[in-house]
């Protein structure tokens, strides 16, 4: 089996001359982080280090495993069970790569062979292209660069006299113009076609250039050359020496532009001929696939680089190209500090389309919450709907926006672009994510990012775009010829300092020129270097001092300024003053006409400037002045009212609580719940603050984060507010908050396995100090007393406080003093308090109760439980049935929490058919959605469900690496320690199994297939007595399939009573063979193949 690897472009793979799926990003930068290892072995800190940009979050290295066992698999496809892997080795403290090849070696043994032309037909682009501003791999791509370089001097230089390669040459002295060897191929080339004077001027700009930059003369070489061109020396006429070209020890960049074709667009393009080249390809991609048959998706491309690279620049550029050839041209812009309110870019969009494109009357009315001021539901603190009806209301919002845009896009094609996506909130970010799934017709998407900056939502979203063949443009700095054109300097060594200094950086450049234009080039230049906030605080010194109140207080302003709104701000009652102020930042470029800074960076230097008590006044000055004014935003009073600080505390509180309200009514939870954590801290600030306020504040935080899906956050949100109840001396309002989590909840908001006792005993009291009787209160509390006691230990107050709980909720709702909701929540917790064995049929009932109550959170869980119970209860077909229906909610709704669930199951209901490498790429998958929760929980999970594919293929090469994430259960553990250690050959956890006595299993949700493994545990140590009882406590489940609610899938438990019978001598083999017999009937008859074939070759072995 030969494994290939290529470098040279995007990072690809192929096995036996066949291309694998490497999977996403983060496994395709693995995979290039052990490749520039070069077969050495890297540890995991220093892998996860670079993944992560040195903050690994804390369930990186179960992620890490998925990714390497998904790599394995295939780079590997036919290894055999039980053999260590030799593509992806594990070597402490790491992993290494086996044998291989690179693209990237082919290349340089055929250069270095003599066959340049061979060696550059592998070249494809950039090396490593879609990582290109990732810092640890650019000493590889710099070092490919180069030979690339080198290559081609050589095959041109078995050309000279060829009339086509005098561009290509001109071409390469230009971009480096150090290189003596580029320049002799030049001159001779020009000398073979009859131009002699050519030839001689290209050899005395190399002298100039060799000069003026590094006070040298021209080597040897190029002396001699010119007096043989001079001299007209035949020898001229014959081969020309190949010779390493002479590199010289600095920054090699470009010179001077040959000609300016400033009037072409490509010209003006400076340095990004390359990407513009890339975007066209896209844009003409789109308009072929609308032509087609098939449908696609919308091409995306993103624009990635440091501030002031040019980003929006290019983004701009190819938008004015594509409105001139017809397209539909939309933006949206995010803003850093402005306040706007949730869905903003979006919004822009949807906006200035509908102008051009009006929308039906039904798409008016679904696209409100875009189209209008106020979206329905707007109120400081509104009755927050459902989570799950949340979830769909906003998945409808998702579809409508996509129907739209491509009806808007019908006629012609449409260009969205999305500008600053670092600032994008995270209900934006989510419906750019929907769109590239929802999305038909000629769209593309152009977004422009920040290299590295944002919050996590954001790395997800470009993550989810990326799989879904996003092009990346990732700008470096302009080389030195594209510097040279884009300042207009024709002075080489003011070139070469000036790219030196900015590193080619665009708006770094302007910035320079200007403040050359008043202190001249030389005094721009000189001194250390600097950065591009100092240079432009240097150009700010330019205002006089009496025009910077106005400058700051636009500043704090950001892009809602206007000249009657400064005034009010500084309080300047002519506006004489800031009149005055404006024309001059106008004139020295800080701003433009329309009174925006010139660029972002322009606008943070001014406000980061700013003292913090002024910064506080002006943010305060604005709020009052906002105030006044009907228009004005929510979120934008918010934004002045939090950073003016104590003196506004109380109007922070009600603009945050406003603000989050509209964001709810826009479907934007996250942003809700993040604006109601602001005005919760604001309320703790106020001197004398009502704690039932608080708490209220609190509670609907709780709402929003069961919204976006956040129901651990929203655990932790619970015990601060029934803290502050409790400060508050009422006893109802404590209960409330006790009660708040009622969020539709496949397993339990918290670490299994621990009892918040003094949560417990709160719930006990709260239910003490209530009347006796029938209430909602009472139920919701029973309900909740029976959820939080569950923790494997089969405590009875579990099955009799939700009992109780139930039938009190089917009372009320049957007598009509309350909801279905009551009834749901009560059903819900039922069924998370007595998840045991005996208890699967009722389960299984709460399932499907839940699907019928048209609550669609809970008709999600519904689903989610019975494709769970069903295949418990062997019954296949109607799991698969379940979970189809299941799979279509959790798209519908976008809960992060029931996506990675769902995800699990389906990679362990895969291990059922025997589909190994099914269920490797769905635990791969949910490996992504369960970085994305960023919760160390999924950890645990994703380690079991890995787990339970290393028992199932027999093969535990690398699981020792999951047990730091396994259960928390000693019994667990010492089984598959026990499982391990006789797959390694090593007796020793058997043996002290065996003489030490066996941890007790926890009675819960997992209790079959721990069953099922501590059976065969006992098997391997030889311990027939313990496998006795073991088997007597399995026995009456012998019809069930040990599926572990789909965390821990062991299988039919029939199959393991026949083995323990045999095997482990507690029966005999006559009864192992009926165990077995029935075992293999119920999964023929189930469609089980896979496991039917592994009990019949189990039945033939206890015939022998």
């Amino acid at each position: 089996m030969a494994v290939m690897f290529r470098v040279l472009g995007p990072v690809e793979a192929y096995v036996d001359g066949v291309p694998v799926d490497l999977g996403g990003p983060r496994p395709r930068l693995l995979v290039a982080r052990l490749l520039i290892a070069r077969g050495a072995t890297v540890s995991v800190d220093a892998i996860l280090d670079d993944l992560y940009d040195g903050t690994p979050p804390p369930r990186a290295q179960s992620t890490l495993h998925s990714y390497i066992s998904n790599l394995r698999r295939v780079l590997e496809p036919g290894r055999a069970p039980r053999t260590p892997s030799s593509v992806l080795l594990s070597r402490p403290p790491g992993y290494a790569l086996g044998p291989h090849e690179v693209d990237a070696d082919e290349f340089l043994r055929l250069a270095q062979a003599g066959e340049p032309e061979r060696a550059l037909a592998l070249w494809r682009g950039m090396p490593y292209e879609e990582f290109g501003d990732v810092p640890w791999l650019r000493p590889e791509i710099e070092r490919l660069a180069e030979a690339h370089l080198v290559t081609r001097e050589r095959l041109l230089a078995g050309r000279v006299g060829d009339p086509h390669v005098v561009g290509e040459l001109e071409a390469l002295v230009a971009g480096h113009p150090l290189r003596e060897g580029l320049w002799e191929l030049l001159a001779r080339t020009l000398y073979a076609l009859g131009r002699q004077a050519d030839a001689l001027e290209a050899l005395r700009t190399a002298r100039v250039h060799l000069a003026e930059e590094l006070g040298l003369d021209p080597g040897p070489a190029l002396r001699r050359l010119e007096e043989a061109i001079l001299a007209q020396d035949p020898a001229l006429d014959g081969p020309v020496p190949v010779r390493q070209g002479r590199a010289v020890p600095v920054q090699a960049a470009r010179a001077e532009a040959a000609r300016a074709e400033a009037d072409r667009p490509e010209r003006r393009a400076v340095g990004r001929g390359t990407q513009f080249d890339r975007l066209d390809e896209l844009a003409r991609d789109v308009i072929q696939a609308a032509r087609g048959v098939a449908q696609r998706g919308p091409g995306i491309a993103v624009i990635s680089g440091e501030p002031g690279i040019g980003k929006t620049w290019l983004a701009e550029a190819f938008a004015a190209r594509r409105a001139a050839e017809g397209w539909l041209v939309a933006w949206g812009r995010c803003h850093e500090t402005s306040g706007v309110p949730a869905l903003w870019p979006w919004q822009q969009i949807v906006r200035d389309l509908a102008a051009r494109v009006p929308p039906s009357p039904a798409q008016a009315a679904a696209l409100r919450v875009l189209l209008a001021d106020d979206a329905p539901g707007d109120d400081p603190a509104p009755g927050a709907e459902r989570p799950a009806e949340a979830s769909e209301a906003r998945f409808r919002l998702h579809q409508a926006t996509a129907a739209y845009l491509g009806t808007a896009a019908a006629d012609r094609p449409l260009l969205v672009a999305i500008d600053d996506l670092q600032w994008a909130d995270t209900a934006s970010l989510g419906l750019l994510s929907d769109l590239a799934l929802l999305l038909r017709g000629a769209v593309a998407i152009v977004i422009t990012v920040r290299s590295g900056e944002g919050p996590a939502a954001v790395h997800d979203t470009l993550g989810l775009l990326g799989r879904h063949d996003a092009l990346r443009l990732p700008l470096a700095g302009l080389d030195r010829a594209a510097v040279a054109e884009l300042s207009g300097l024709r002075d080489a060594a003011s070139v070469a300092a000036l790219a030196e200094r900015t590193r080619g950086n665009p708006l770094f450049i302007r910035e320079t020129l200007r403040l050359a234009e008043d202190r001249g080039i030389e005094r721009a230049l000189t001194g250390v270097p600097e950065g591009l906030a100092d240079v432009l605080r240097r150009r700010l010194l330019d205002l006089p001092a009496r025009h910077r109140p106005a400058i700051d207080a636009a500043a704090v302003l950001g892009t809602g300024a206007d000249r009657r709104l400064l005034a009010e701000v500084v309080a300047d009652a002519s506006g004489a003053d800031v009149d005055e102020a404006l024309d001059a930042a106008t004139a020295l470029r800080v701003l433009d006409e329309d009174l925006r800074f010139t660029h972002d960076l322009v606008r943070e230097t001014v406000y980061a400037g700013i003292p913090p008590r002024r910064r506080a006044g002006l943010h305060l000055a604005a709020l009052r002045a906002l105030e006044l004014r009907p228009g004005a935003d929510l979120a934008v009073l918010a934004r002045h009212a939090l950073a003016a600080g104590p003196a506004a505390a109380a109007d922070a509180v009600r603009w945050a609580s406003a603000t989050a309200g509209q964001a709810a009514g826009r479907h934007a939870y996250e942003d809700a719940a993040q604006w109601w954590r602001r005005a919760v801290e604001a309320h703790g600030t106020l001197p004398g603050a009502d704690p039932r306020e608080h708490v209220e504040l609190l509670l609907q935080l709780v709402r929003a984060q069961l919204a976006a899906g956040h129901g651990f956050s929203a655990r932790q949100t619970r015990a601060e507010a029934v803290l502050a109840a409790d400060r508050s001396g009422d006893p109802l309002l404590a209960a409330r908050a006790l009660t708040s989590l009622d969020a539709p909840g496949l397993w339990k908001f918290y670490t299994y396995g621990d009892i918040e006792l003094h949560t417990v005993r709160r719930i006990e009291d709260a239910l003490t100090a209530l009347p006796e009787g029938d209430s909602e209160l009472r139920c919701r509390l029973l309900g909740c007393l029976g959820m939080e006691r569950y923790d494997g230990s089969a405590d009875p107050r579990c099955d009799t406080a939700t009992a109780e709980a139930l039938a009190m909720a089917r009372r009320l709702v049957a007598s009509g003093e309350a909801g279905r909701e009551l009834l749901a929540i009560t059903l819900n917790a039922r069924y998370l308090g007595v998840q045991l064995p005996e208890h699967m049929a009722e389960l299984d009932a709460i399932g499907e109760e839940l699907t019928g109550l048209g609550l669609p959170g809970f008709e999600l869980l519904g689903h989610m439980i019975r494709e769970r119970t069903r295949i418990d209860l062997f019954d296949v077909a109607g799991a698969d049935r379940a979970a189809e229906r299941a799979g279509v909610l959790v798209e519908r709704l976008d809960l992060p929490w029931p996506r990675f669930q769902h995800l699990i199951w389906t990679g362990t209901r895969r291990l059922l058919d025997g589909d190994f490498e099914g269920a490797g790429n769905a635990y791969a998958v949910a490996a992504e959605a369960g970085e994305r929760l960023n919760l160390w929980h999924t950890s645990s999970t994703l380690s079991s469900a890995l787990l339970t594919r290393h028992f199932a293929m027999r093969d535990f090469g690398g699981a020792e690496e999951l047990m730091a994430h396994y259960s928390p259960f000693p019994a667990h553990r010492q089984v598959m320690g026990v499982l391990i250690g006789d797959w390694r050959g090593d007796r020793t956890a058997a043996e002290t199994a065996r003489e030490q006595g066996w941890h007790p299993l926890p009675r819960d949700f997992g209790e079959l297939p721990g069953l099922c493994l501590l059976g065969e545990a006992q098997i391997v140590a030889g311990d027939h007595e313990a496998c006795a009882l073991t088997y007597r406590r399995l026995l009456p489940y012998e019809d069930r399939i040990a599926f572990g609610a789909g965390t821990f899938c062991a299988g039919p438990v029939g199959y393991y009573l026949g083995r323990m019978a045999y095997l482990g001598r507690a029966a005999g083999p006559e009864t192992a063979r009926a165990h077995l017999d029935t075992a293999a009937e119920r999964c023929a008859a189930a469609g089980l193949t896979w496991w039917a074939g592994r009990i019949a070759r189990e039945r033939e072995a206890v015939r022998r």
